[in-house]
């Protein structure tokens, strides 16, 4: 069976479109004014911190991060930025004590996610990786 011009056309249309459709990226499911509940944990670090439970909530272009007692982490607040897969987060409360500065929830997060869970990933020069899991 052979296609006229016109069938050939709409064919290479209706493909274009379908391959355009499939390639793009699709945007991260974290949204506005919504609770999180999530497992902070360490990859690659000297010393890996076990799991440690949070909460993030995000209103509005602000945000609060607030870890469960005992962790490792800083409670923090301040603002964020969304864009595709990338979230950037600024603190903007006071630090002077000497200790792991990347354990303050601030700065730039990679986003990746599965079925059940958003997965915000920062990472430092040297490779090591400071892993937020949020649930879904």
């Amino acid at each position: 069976m052979y296609l006229n011009n016109l069938q050939s056309y709409t064919f290479a249309s209706i493909l274009l479109l379908f391959v355009a459709f499939i390639s793009c990226e699709r945007s991260s499911s974290l949204t506005n004014d919504k609770t999180y509940s999530g497992s902070f944990y360490t990859k690659n670090l000297a010393k890996d911190y076990a799991p440690t439970s949070f909460t993030l909530i995000l209103e509005k272009g602000k945000y609060i991060f607030t870890p469960l007692e005992n962790s490792p982490m800083k409670p923090s607040s301040g603002t964020y930025v969304l864009k595709d897969k990338l979230i950037s987060f600024t603190d903007e409360n006071m630090w002077t004590a000497d200790f792991d500065w990347n354990l303050i929830f601030t700065g730039d997060f990679y986003i990746s996610e599965n079925n059940k869970e958003i997965i915000l990933t920062k990472k430092r020069d040297d490779n090591f990786k400071y892993i937020y899991i949020l649930e879904k």
